[in-house]
């Protein structure tokens, strides 16, 4: 109470004494700690003690005997007031420095005073030239500890960080900063200090900040599921402090880690992951188009994906959910599911009319379904989308068989060729002297085939698997017509046969035939010019022109021939012209040969009707 009286006492000393002496131009006086602040000290607290210096320049050409009057300056604080030096002798030019301690005594009260420096000067003829400051000197007694107004958690905490802010205030300190244009702390705060503790109250992290520096923001690094309580500081200009904790936070939980894959085939995959401390569920995203979205929420540390396709990438990622919020997300993981495999065929290589032929896939995976189609000359009898595909032929040809394997949106096929029934072999290809006075008969290979009959002018030649026949040629029978058959035997049976003719050079022309094509009767006249004689080659005809007369005499023998070879009519003649009904043949090339009985002369006939 008798500081406080004192304090009381000195404010009414200070307000009573200021203001009697005016300045002068041949002194100048100046106090350079306040310079920037307005006129005002440091703040401080009573009890404590700081330094100012007072300067006094003469600028004239005399001597000055110069003084701090302590009292009328300092009025009922005079006590507060150290000054270390009584007087100063000036001259032009120099300056004198008084040091100033002030300490007011402890249990002074929080005030602000304000003096007005008064210096006692007398010129070297003893006039009296004393003069002011012409300005206060204001000093801040600050007892009372800063304020801490607010502690903010920012945003959601993070299971690895968590951010905050805060506002503190000293009204005191303020007056000062407000002068000074908060260049020594912000709103009476020189400094700011935030802490950490973990839920022991052992402080894991600090951190301080100049308060003209600070944005009264902090990111703490912490650990998943834990808590953790902020304590700020604050400290204000005349070194007051103090300290506020705030409110607790709980991190979330950590990212689920260990993300794995199991139990993939070709529609769904497991996918798994370690259990994070603190976590009441968890959240599956699918990651492989963007953006991610989630598809899944479960309590548990599994989850299998379904209605996958097969043979396709895809990617997962997974965050733990807790009380206090959700974690990172995890890092993405990739799953390929399985291929589906390309069906292998098994079954018979041919398929026939009269009896059944099934095929099945002997790689079918577990949980995959399979469908079938064949070429059109084959008909399904059972199992169109089972894995026992039953046929049989409608005709004869090549054909095929193919077999698709689905699941989950993806499919794999494969196609293997069949001969159904019993196709007529090729078109035959018959070449002279290869080898040398024999002729070789030729056919391209057929899928399923086990033997081929050869037939030479209807003779047996060949039964077995080769698609070539060689035949001695007849050389010494000019005209004479090669009559070339050849079957393909499979399992089916014996095909139709693929025919073809060549002959011989063609004798000399003998004879003639009238018309040709003809498509009722012909006639055959003999010793004839200009007659047209065939050479057949292959399964096509070619004629060529003959001019020499006939070397036939006497009797001869007409024969008549299809192009199978078969006997359509024999009849006898002695030269005279003859007329053979042909009106009831098929359509078609025949062979008409006459033999005199010694040589043998033929020709072709073309029937049109």
């Amino acid at each position: 109470m008798k500081n406080v009286l004192f304090s009381l006492l000195c404010i009414a000393m200070v307000v009573l004494v200021g203001g009697n002496a005016s300045a002068i131009d041949n002194l100048t006086a100046s106090i350079p700690k306040t310079e920037k602040s307005k006129g005002y000290l440091m703040p401080m607290k009573a009890g404590s003690s700081t330094q100012f210096q007072v300067q006094v320049k003469c600028n004239v050409l005399d001597t000055f005997t110069v003084s701090i009057n302590k009292e009328t300056t300092f009025g009922g604080c005079a006590s507060w007031f150290t000054i270390d030096v009584n007087s100063f002798v000036l001259t032009i030019g120099q300056t004198a420095t008084f040091l100033v301690t002030v300490s007011p005594p402890a249990g002074t009260i929080d005030y602000t005073y304000h003096f007005r420096p008064y210096f006692k000067t007398n010129d070297r003829y003893g006039n009296d030239q004393s003069f002011d400051l012409g300005r206060d000197l204001s000093l801040i007694i600050d007892n009372t500890p800063p304020e801490i107004l607010a502690i903010r958690q920012l945003g959601e905490a993070k299971s690895t960080s968590v951010s905050f802010s805060w506002d503190c205030a000293d009204s005191r300190s303020d007056e000062y900063t407000s002068a000074t244009n908060k260049t020594v702390g912000v709103m009476g705060i020189r400094s700011y200090g935030i802490a950490l503790r973990n839920q022991n109250g052992a402080t894991v992290d600090s951190k301080s900040y100049d308060a003209t520096l600070s944005n009264n923001l902090h990111t703490f690094t912490v650990q998943p599921n834990a808590v953790y309580t902020p304590v700020v500081s604050a400290v204000d200009l005349a070194g007051n402090s103090s300290a506020k904790a705030g409110v607790a936070v709980t991190t979330p939980p950590a990212a689920p880690a260990n993300l794995a894959f199991s139990n993939t085939d070709y529609c769904s995959t497991t996918l798994s992951w370690t259990a994070s401390p603190g976590a009441t569920r968890y959240r599956v995203y699918d990651a492989t188009k963007s953006p991610a979205t989630e598809i899944y929420t479960t309590a548990g540390t599994s989850y299998t994906v379904t209605g996958l396709k097969a043979g396709t990438t895809y990617k997962y990622y997974a965050t733990a959910v807790g009380a206090a919020g959700v974690s990172p997300s995890s890092s993405v993981v990739s799953v390929a599911t399985l291929t589906i495999p390309k069906p292998i065929i098994t079954g018979p290589s041919a398929v026939c009319s009269l009896s059944n032929a099934t095929y099945t896939v002997t790689n079918m995976p577990s949980g995959c379904s399979v469908s079938w189609s064949s070429s059109l000359n084959i008909v399904c009898v059972s199992g169109q989308s089972s894995n026992s595909y039953v046929v049989r032929s409608n005709d004869n040809g090549a054909g095929f068989i193919t077999a698709t394997i689905i699941s989950c949106g993806g499919s794999c096929s494969n196609t293997c060729p069949v001969v159904v029934g019993s196709p007529t072999p090729g078109p035959i290809s018959i070449r002279f002297d290869a080898p040398p006075k024999r002729c070789s008969a030729s056919i391209a290979p057929m899928l399923g085939a086990t033997s081929y009959r050869w037939y030479v002018d209807g003779v047996l030649e060949q039964d077995e698997l080769r698609i070539r026949c060689i035949f001695d040629r007849q050389l010494h029978n000019c005209g004479h017509v090669y009559y070339v058959d050849v079957a393909a035997v499979n399992a089916c049976g014996v095909s139709e046969i693929s025919h073809a003719e060549v002959s011989e050079t063609p004798c000399e022309n003998d004879f003639r035939i009238f018309p040709n094509p003809a498509s009722d009767n012909v006639t055959l006249t003999i010793g004839g010019s200009e007659n047209t004689a065939s050479f057949l080659s292959t399964s096509t005809a070619a004629s060529a022109p003959f001019g020499v007369r006939s070397t036939l005499a006497g009797s001869y023998t007409i024969r008549i021939l299809d192009n199978y070879g078969m006997l359509k009519v024999t009849l006898k003649s002695s030269g005279e012209p003859v007329v053979i009904p042909v009106g009831s043949y098929n359509n078609g090339v025949y062979i008409v040969e006459i033999n005199d009985g010694k040589r043998v002369s033929r020709q072709q006939l073309l029937v049109k009707h």
